[in-house]
């Protein structure tokens, strides 16, 4: 797992100027299914590893913000989001983001709000 979250973040280090990377998560969580989940002891390893190989974390919003405007983004620039507004991203994966003090976006999907799935 680490390793590969190294190989993807090697292109930030090799994207134009106008690019960065964007780290996208379904769900932070022991209990949800495997294929769209990581585990919060990993989610932490994955910031762990943002923080100490000097990767600058950011708001998607600045990110958009500076493509919108031709700004260059410096190298190792990095967006957290989430897909779903599953309640584990609050429960387990805010908390570490938290600490990290790391911004990060929630994509909710709003064809399900009024279903009243377990989430």
């Amino acid at each position: 797992m680490k390793l590969m979250l190294a190989a993807l973040l090697t292109l930030c280090i090799h994207t134009s100027a106008f690019g960065a990377v964007i780290l996208q998560y379904h769900h932070v969580s022991n209990n949800t299914p495997k294929n769209t989940s990581i585990t919060p002891a990993q989610f932490e390893l994955h910031l762990k590893y943002l923080a100490d190989n000097g990767f600058s974390v950011v708001s998607l919003t600045h990110i958009i913000e500076k493509i919108k405007h031709q700004q260059p983004i410096k190298d190792k620039t990095v967006a957290i989001t989430f897909d779903d507004a599953y309640i584990d991203i609050l429960n387990h994966a805010t908390p570490i983001l938290k600490r990290f003090k790391y911004p990060y976006t929630i994509f909710v999907n709003p064809g399900i709000i009024n279903q009243n799935l377990p989430s």
